[in-house]
């Protein structure tokens, strides 16, 4: 909303939510590719098994095609780990400029020069960019405060709470 508002035409893709991606592909009139696949393996190491598994040919080919549509001077990703070095090094004929943005363990398959700037809440990772040439800097946690505006006033009757995640990345 800040970009839009200083002139700039901004767009949130998020790229792993299928239900809206796949519906941004209809209706721009793109073939959505079948999302399940046959697959073979040996459940418990041992037992041969086959069953339908989840296919994600979709994700790259969707925000491949977003991506060359909006050509983007600015092309921000807030999940290195979940986007490959390989695609963003084919997107870059078609953006200026690819940030990146961190502030978890550093997936060790992502090679990080693919991108022009790496920003990060934690200071040891804006290091950790700098000592390997990969432009870094830092960017505190902030809040869009106008989301208070949508909340309701009730009494605050939870003494502790915790918003975010708990899982081995953080």
């Amino acid at each position: 909303s800040h970009f839009c508002a200083l002139g700039h035409d901004a767009r949130d893709i998020h790229c792993n939510n299928e239900y809206l991606q796949k519906t941004w592909a209809k209706e721009n009139n793109m073939p959505v590719l079948d999302t399940k696949k046959w697959r073979f393996y040996l459940k418990r190491g041992f037992i041969p098994w086959i069953d339908r598994a989840e296919a994600h040919e979709w994700f790259y080919q969707i925000l491949g095609a977003q991506v060359k549509k909006f050509r983007p001077d600015i092309l921000i990703n807030h999940d290195p780990a979940a986007i490959s070095s390989r695609f963003l090094s084919e997107m870059k004929p078609y953006v200026r400029f690819i940030v990146g943005q961190i502030a978890s363990a550093i997936p060790t398959q992502t090679d990080f020069k693919v991108y022009d700037l790496m920003i990060s809440s934690l200071p040891n990772l804006v290091t950790y960019f700098r000592k390997r040439g990969v432009q870094a800097q830092s960017q505190r946690l902030a809040f869009e405060p106008r989301i208070l505006e949508s909340l309701s006033k009730g009494d605050k009757d939870i003494p502790v709470s915790f918003v975010g995640s708990l899982f081995s990345g953080h």
